[in-house]
């Protein structure tokens, strides 16, 4: 008899899938499927993609795009009894929907809330390789709880609904009482959770959204409500402070380079290098990075001895 606290591979999947949209904050009408409007600042930076590397017009395609935030129930060891909403980026929701899918992995009771069946989740944030802009963050199955979580908690929970998180986010209901995003770790920290069933799992009339997380697309980059209406028109130009949003940070396109000193090239590869959850050939970011190559070869070779 199946468990019914046990995460199912078929329902990882429909995350994944849910989440391939076009890579194009503000909440995007296009690639949210809950509202499936047109969104002009996506139809405006369409042509700038075939801008080549290293173009100011490739340059704010990259800033302006819709990217992925993933939001999900959890508690922390310090206040077991008050689920909190955590929000985590792309790669990570990543490694954990392929885990899930995987039953050599051993995450589908993640989010089992009795004792001796959900365990802790560690996730922790290192520096990128010398050229990158951008962390890495790693996360792994930590201890097996010996603890059921209260059913007055699991009553707590939010209702992570496409819907209700874009008017959360746009209400501002997300704060410091009831949210984290582990973009607030500092290097070299970690943080350890435990992941809450899905929020809907006891509605019966919804047995095909039980999702252990919910994504969100939003624009960076300066990107105003008004443009994605089209009331304005839309800024193809790169924000010259931290974005007209105030919430991303400066990049060397905005602010005059300082002159640094010479220093030797260091051969130290990232943490996520040769980690195929981690390497999306899709992800500009990614590409981005001094190993890319490197690191689609190490995989394929991985793959071949292991087949």
């Amino acid at each position: 008899m199946n468990d019914l606290y046990d995460l199912d591979s078929a329902k990882a999947k429909e995350i994944e899938d849910s989440s391939k949209a076009k890579s194009a904050g503000v909440i995007c009408p296009r690639n949210n499927k809950s509202i499936g409007g047109r969104c002009m600042v996506c139809e405006a930076l369409q042509p700038l993609w075939r801008y080549p590397d290293g173009t100011e017009e490739k340059d704010v395609a990259r800033r302006k795009k819709a990217t992925l935030s993933y939001f999900m129930n959890v508690v922390m060891p310090s206040a077991k009894e008050k689920p909190i909403i955590m929000c985590m980026g792309r790669k990570i929701a990543n490694y954990l929907i392929d885990s899930v899918k995987d039953p050599n992995m051993g995450f589908r009771k993640m989010a089992h809330p009795e004792e001796g069946q959900g365990f802790w989740l560690v996730i922790k944030k290192s520096k990128s390789d010398g050229a990158g802009r951008f962390p890495v963050y790693n996360a792994v199955k930590g201890d097996t709880c010996d603890w059921t979580v209260a059913q007055e908690v699991l009553d707590k929970r939010a209702d992570l609904s496409q819907e209700n998180l874009i008017k959360m986010l746009k209400n501002n209901e997300l704060n410091s009482d009831n949210f984290y995003n582990i973009s607030e770790l500092k290097f070299d920290e970690s943080i350890k959770v435990r992941v809450l069933p899905p929020w809907n799992l006891s509605d019966e009339t919804k047995q095909d959204y039980r999702w252990f997380c919910m994504m969100v697309w939003r624009h960076w980059g300066g990107v105003t409500e008004a443009e994605v209406n089209g009331e304005t028109p839309v800024d193809l130009t790169l924000p010259q402070t931290n974005g007209k949003n105030g919430d991303m940070p400066t990049t060397k396109a905005e602010t005059p380079a300082k002159e640094e000193p010479v220093k030797e090239k260091s051969d130290e590869k990232p943490p996520c290098f040769g980690m195929p959850h981690f390497h999306d050939p899709e992800d500009d970011d990614c590409k981005e990075c001094s190993y890319f190559d490197k690191c689609a070869v190490k995989i394929e070779r991985d793959k071949l001895k292991n087949s």
